[in-house]
């Protein structure tokens, strides 16, 4: 059996670790040089935003008002939906909005501190007549700003009704 000194096996385990570093170097210069890439290539964001189409406003004749009983606002509705539930999570008052049964509901929450959700999303730029600042996410989700509330309205659980959330949220006014 072969026993090195202490010194003898530091070289022999800094030769190991200079010949792999070697290799490794030897490896990255071949895969440059052969423009080889082992990651997937990105997608054109351009493609999906061309998917995003801009919502419908939708006639509001047959619509029925609501006036939220806790909060200063009020919207307009499709006639066949209701107001499924109201409940309250952690900072948030929720209306969920039921526009057919067994279907799911879009909601808006309503806080004093912030919108729900949107720190992480991009999201652009919003206004309608009663309010004074805004933004939307791909036409699913809205928030709207008004005195000390902030109001996020969301569709991204159902997005096949994104014309009538649109009209929906066009119509909030603030009382």
């Amino acid at each position: 059996m072969l026993h090195l000194s202490k010194q003898s096996s530091s070289f022999v385990l800094l030769i190991f670790g200079v010949f792999a570093i070697v290799i490794a170097v030897m490896i990255i210069s071949w895969t440059i040089q052969n423009n080889l890439s082992y990651t997937q290539a990105p997608i054109e964001p351009k493609s999906i935003i061309a998917q995003i189409t801009e919502p419908q406003l939708l006639s509001t004749e047959d619509w029925v008002d609501y006036q939220d009983p806790n909060y200063p606002i009020k919207l307009s509705l499709p006639p066949n939906w209701a107001i499924a539930e109201t409940k309250t999570i952690p900072g948030y008052y929720v209306l969920e909005l039921e526009p057919e049964p067994k279907q799911q509901p879009l909601q808006i929450f309503v806080s004093q501190t912030t919108f729900a959700g949107l720190a992480e999303l991009p999201f652009r730029d919003f206004r309608t007549p009663h309010t004074t600042y805004g933004v939307q996410v791909d036409y699913q989700i809205y928030g709207l700003k008004h005195d000390s509330y902030y109001y996020t309205f969301d569709s991204s659980l159902n997005p096949n009704y994104r014309d009538e959330l649109y009209t929906i949220v066009q119509t909030a006014q603030f009382k």
